[in-house]
């Protein structure tokens, strides 16, 4: 009835993985989005799809990448889904989806080699000084396509401590 729970689903692979932040796309799909460090030699690793920006997991000391996964509207089948990130660790939340099926997503990374792209207002990482218990981290913002051919899927993506991106 109307409040009560429609659906359950399952997103990740044998290890610890966080869901951040979901959201309805235009075309109905739902795009899930957070960490995991569920990396290839997990007893199940995170499901990737044949078209995913970044098929291996890069995840630094703790293991963390980001994920990005696209579920159908019905949450019956994976559309989509991306590993994320540099050899630090990293966990992204999405801002929103456009028309067109974009996510622009924000988060943070201690990754030195976190992918930017060539438009990045800081294309290289400030090296944080603001230690935490898992070492330095810096905000990361990015816009990701997945309906393009996976090298072109990220159209905009920089790390840096202050971010204040108009997209």
């Amino acid at each position: 009835g109307p409040g009560g729970l429609y659906f359950t689903v399952g997103d990740g692979g044998s290890a610890d993985d966080h869901v951040f932040s979901l959201h309805t796309m235009p075309s109905g799909d739902l795009l899930v989005c957070g960490r995991t460090l569920s990396a290839p030699f997990a007893a199940i690793p995170y499901p990737v799809t044949a078209n995913a920006y970044q098929p291996g997991h890069n995840g630094g000391p703790n293991g963390s990448d980001c994920h990005v996964t696209i579920l159908d509207g019905a949450c019956a089948n994976v559309r989509y889904a991306t590993y994320l990130g540099g050899t630090g660790d990293e966990w992204i939340e999405c801002g929103g989806v456009d028309a067109a099926g974009v996510a622009t997503f924000h988060g943070a990374s201690s990754s030195m080699d976190f992918p930017v792209t060539g438009t990045a207002c800081q294309p290289t990482s400030a090296g944080g000084t603001n230690a935490t218990l898992w070492g330095s981290y810096e905000g990361i913002v990015l816009r990701l396509d997945p309906g393009r051919p996976p090298a072109q899927q990220l159209l905009y993506a920089e790390g840096r401590h202050a971010v204040l991106v108009v997209l």
